[in-house]
């Protein structure tokens, strides 16, 4: 299972850095923003637990921003690729009913750092509960949220560090699978 999943990052890193050339993204600089990131495929879609397929994304893409996680289960995408010239409409019916998993929001700071806290975040759930939250530069913490539930996050971050150009962020994001 772990070289699957090795092949499988390596797999995500050697696309992009073959489509990057497309993009016009010079290769020593980080991907730009990416507001979704849809995951394709047996190896992500059918993990022992949704939490992997995050992690593997994360890893192979190192997105930087917020960015939302999603898969692709049922294998739509193709599909929805070739549909969409003929009825836009049907490709956005299918996205807006379930047609794919949603596995969470990510977080991802630029920037560099040294040692101490990266992010100071004050989370309010949907039912008024609040919860505040630390993560030490280098870790990663995932903050459980059902599916569909929102809350929002007020974040500061630390030195040297940004989140689309700013220190801090008021952030609402739903709960995923992950």
């Amino acid at each position: 299972l772990e070289i699957e999943y090795a092949l499988v990052r390596e797999s995500i890193r050697s696309a992009v850095a073959k489509a990057r050339e497309s993009w016009g993204v010079v290769p020593s600089v980080g991907l730009p923003p990416l507001g979704t990131v849809i995951g394709m495929g047996a190896a992500l879609a059918s993990p022992i637990n949704p939490g992997l397929s995050a992690l593997l994304l994360l890893d192979a893409l190192q997105p930087v921003g917020v960015t939302a996680l999603r898969l692709d289960p049922y294998g739509l995408m193709a599909a929805l690729g070739n549909i969409a010239y003929v009825e836009p409409l049907v490709v956005v019916q299918v996205l807006e009913t379930g047609g794919l998993t949603h596995l969470g929001t990510a977080i991802c700071p630029a920037g560099r750092t040294g040692s101490g806290t990266a992010i100071e975040a004050a989370i309010t759930f949907g039912n008024g509960r609040k919860m505040a939250l630390s993560v030490p530069n280098g870790e990663i913490r995932a903050v459980a949220l059902p599916v569909g539930q929102k809350a929002t996050l007020a974040i500061k971050l630390g030195r040297g560090l940004t989140l689309n150009g700013k220190n801090r962020a008021t952030l609402t994001v739903e709960g995923g699978t992950a």
